[in-house]
C-alpha cells in the first residue's frame, strides 16, 4: 500500500507517517518495496505481530520501562510511591494486553483487550465449576433452560 494512500485515508500527514514507517521497517515489522510496485507491506503475518512490538519499534525500548508518576527520577533504589504497586501492574498489562493483542486483533476491531478477555475466560472457568453442568448444556444449545434439565434428571424422592 502506498504511503500517500494511508496518510489520506486517515488525514494524517504524510512526512509524520513515512517516519514511523520507516521505524517499523527497521524493526522487522513492515517491507519497503521501490519501483513499479512500491509500497508498504506487512512483513509478517497479522497474527504474528504484537502490539507490543509496534509500539517498541516506534516508542523505542525502554517505552513499558518507566514509572508512571516520576519516570526521570523513580527507580528501584529510589522508588515513588506507586512504585511498587505500578510495578505489578506494568508487567500485567506488558504481558497479558500488549503481549496478547496482535495486530490481526486490531483489524478485526476486536476492542476487547487481552486482559478483558483473559480475565472473563477465567470468571467463565470459576462460573462453570460453580454451576456445573447444567449451565454448561444451556450455553451449548443443548437445551432451551435450566427447568429443562431439571425435568429431564429425575428428582430424589422425599422420604415421610
Amino acid at each position: 500500500m502506498l504511503l500517500r494512500d494511508i496518510a489520506g485515508s486517515r488525514d494524517v500527514p504524510r512526512s509524520f507517517l513515512a517516519k514511523i514507517f520507516q521505524k517499523l521497517a527497521r524493526n522487522g515489522i513492515v517491507v519497503s518495496s521501490r519501483g513499479a510496485v512500491r509500497g508498504y507491506a506487512l512483513a509478517r503475518q497479522k497474527r504474528e505481530i504484537s502490539l507490543k512490538e509496534i509500539l517498541i519499534a516506534i516508542e523505542g525500548p525502554d517505552l513499558f520501562n518507566h514509572c508512571i508518576l516520576r519516570s526521570d527520577r523513580c527507580a528501584d533504589t529510589n522508588p515513588c510511591a506507586l512504585h511498587s504497586r505500578w510495578e505489578k501492574a506494568r508487567q500485567r498489562i506488558v504481558s497479558d494486553v500488549m503481549e496478547r493483542t496482535t495486530l490481526a486483533n486490531l483489524a478485526r476491531g476486536d476492542n476487547r483487550s487481552a486482559l478483558t478477555r483473559a480475565a472473563s475466560t477465567e470468571e467463565t472457568q470459576m462460573n462453570e465449576k460453580k454451576k456445573g453442568p447444567g449451565s454448561r448444556a444451556l450455553r451449548a444449545g443443548r437445551v432451551e433452560s435450566l427447568g429443562e434439565i431439571s425435568k429431564k434428571r429425575p428428582r430424589k424422592q422425599e422420604k415421610a
